[in-house]
């Protein structure tokens, strides 16, 4: 299952009526009684299956037309209770208790982690510890109250499903599926519902009870441990690898493809120039990362689940060959991307936010004095920096000036020359790429760079690129995430917080460090929250993971 599902819209694909065998999910988490009185006399009972907008279809359990159960359409019997049976019986699900604030973006996030949480703090800690293993209902608590409102949403563990828009899940997290939020579309399929406010006390005895129905209903979950969670995770990113080939296959075939015109051709070709064209998140398909290894098991595994074969391919002197695409498949028609059709158009984009980071070379006085003869005047006057093909072409422009054999890019070098750039090699015999030479001629440089932030702006300076430091440490009950050496970007600053305040739902500032005398800004937001920061900042700041040093906590 996949949190992410339900942002698109739903729509009614079938309706059954259900028989016993397949809703005993159901009748075992509500129990039998309340069960029952779910079900009026003669009453319908059907299941309807819902198509998503990402994957496959959703299944929900539905009384004389009003939903009471849902579930993902590939499980057999994990059900799920909509908000408004859930009312009907507390001890479904123990309570995980979290702020106002947090339940307000949790639309931008979608997970729920142990930082999030408040079972471990008082008056909530009487209550069941976060378990990442098993499935709860979501709580708001009213501050300076002993009252809290719910259930507001449902949570399911993470370790058994897969991001179909990120990749990955936070580890040990939980994902909400369905809450009381207009703007979830299961709002409308699952029924409109507004949470009842409990006193903690009258909330305690049933979740008491709870933790025995729990105990049975999640025994398959309760034998997964830390050892064999990284296994899991990587057999779901498996999963998703062998998702995102197909759907760029398909998304291919019918939009870039659109008829066998083109065909036969080249198996590998269509791959490359193609295929890796569709994908939705910009990262390359690695054959090797699916479960197929090769394009021969893939299309092998296509056509072998339909009666007619998707995609014809023959071997023609040991060159795989794409002969024709059924146009007719019935999967096929249906499909349409999530992100846009695709076009052949060059897969280079201007860069229009984020920060960009180049490498630069300051020049010397020795590396002045000895090209003074082709340097501009702006770099004999002052510091300069020049880029790795400025100083290739400074190179050329030598070689030129000094009436030395040139052949394309090649140069024949003499030995003042030779002698600037410490080169030994048999120099004397043989022609020197230019791009060798300025490689060359970098070590006689200094190390500089320049940034360009998201407005524009270039800033250009000495030494080495820095790297963005970010670890995690305890303050009191709560851990924070810090970042330092901030400087050089410019994320010192309240735009930066507010940022990381709405990305996480949590507090976030920037301080003084602790090292005071050094005068060190830091800016620390709420939670752990080192396994996902590479990819915020390479997403909203275009800044490379290269350029971030992360320490786990």
């Amino acid at each position: 299952m996949d949190v992410f599902w339900f942002n698109g819209p739903l729509t009614t694909k079938t309706t059954k009526l259900a028989r016993e065998s397949e809703i005993t999910g159901c009748i075992k988490l509500l129990g039998k009684d309340k069960y029952d009185s779910l079900l009026p006399p003669k009453a319908k009972v059907e299941i309807a299956k819902m198509r998503t907008d990402i994957k496959n279809e959703l299944d929900v359990l539905r009384v004389n037309g009003e939903p009471i159960f849902f579930k993902d359409g590939k499980s057999k019997n994990s059900w799920y209770p909509t908000l408004k049976t859930s009312t009907l019986n507390q001890r479904m699900f123990p309570p995980v208790f979290v702020s106002k604030t947090f339940w307000k973006n949790i639309k931008n996030h979608g997970c729920i982690t142990a930082a999030d949480v408040f079972n471990d703090e008082k008056p909530y800690d009487v209550f069941p510890k976060f378990d990442h293993l098993v499935t709860s209902f979501v709580f708001k608590i009213m501050e300076g109250t002993d009252k809290v409102i719910g259930p507001i949403g449902i949570a399911i563990p993470t370790s058994g499903m897969y991001n179909y828009k990120t990749e990955r899940y936070p580890l040990r997290s939980l994902g909400v599926i369905h809450m009381t939020r207009e703007k979830d579309c299961l709002w409308e399929i699952l029924g409109g519902f507004e949470a009842y406010c409990y006193n903690i006390e009258s909330l305690l005895p049933e979740v008491i009870a709870a933790e025995e129905v729990v105990a049975e209903v999640t025994e398959e979950l309760e034998d997964v441990s830390l050892a064999n969670e990284s296994e899991i995770v990587e057999e779901l990113a498996k999963e998703l690898d062998d998702e995102k080939l197909h759907l760029s296959f398909l998304s291919a075939a019918k939009f870039l493809l659109q008829d066998n015109t083109l065909l036969p051709m080249d198996l590998g070709f269509f791959f490359q120039n193609y295929v890796q064209k569709c994908v939705t998140d910009g990262v390359k398909i690695n054959l090797k990362n699916t479960s197929h290894k090769n394009l021969k098991n893939y299309i092998k595994y296509v056509n072998e689940s339909r009666k007619q074969k998707l995609f014809s391919v023959s071997a023609a002197k040991d060159v795989q060959m794409l002969r024709s695409v059924n146009f007719n498949d019935e999967e096929l028609k249906a499909f349409e991307p999530t992100d846009g059709k695709p076009s052949l158009e060059s897969d280079e984009k201007e860069t229009t936010s984020g920060y960009c980071i180049q490498e630069l070379f300051v020049v010397t006085k020795p590396v002045k004095k000895f090209f003074e003869a082709v340097f501009d005047p702006s770099v004999k006057a002052g510091c300069s920096f020049l880029t790795i093909s400025q100083l290739q072409k400074t190179i050329m422009d030598y070689a030129m000036v000094n009436d030395l054999q040139i052949q394309n890019d090649r140069v024949k070098i003499d030995i003042d020359l030779a002698k600037f750039l410490r080169i030994k090699d048999d120099w004397e015999n043989k022609l020197q790429t230019s791009r060798s030479l300025a490689v060359a001629l970098t070590k006689e440089c200094s190390q500089g760079y320049s940034i360009k932030d998201s407005d524009g702006n270039v800033e250009l300076h000495k030494g080495t690129i820095p790297k963005i430091d970010i670890h995690a440490e305890k303050r009191t009950n709560k851990l924070v995430t810090v970042f330092r050496n901030m400087k050089a970007f410019n994320l010192q600053n309240a735009k930066f917080s507010s940022a990381l305040q709405k990305r996480y739902a949590g507090s976030a500032g920037c301080f003084e460090g602790r090292k005071r005398a050094t005068g060190e800004m830091v800016v620390e937001v709420q939670g752990d929250h080192t396994k996902t920061i590479r990819d915020f900042l390479k997403k909203d700041y275009g800044i490379d993971s290269k350029y971030v040093n992360v320490s786990t906590a």
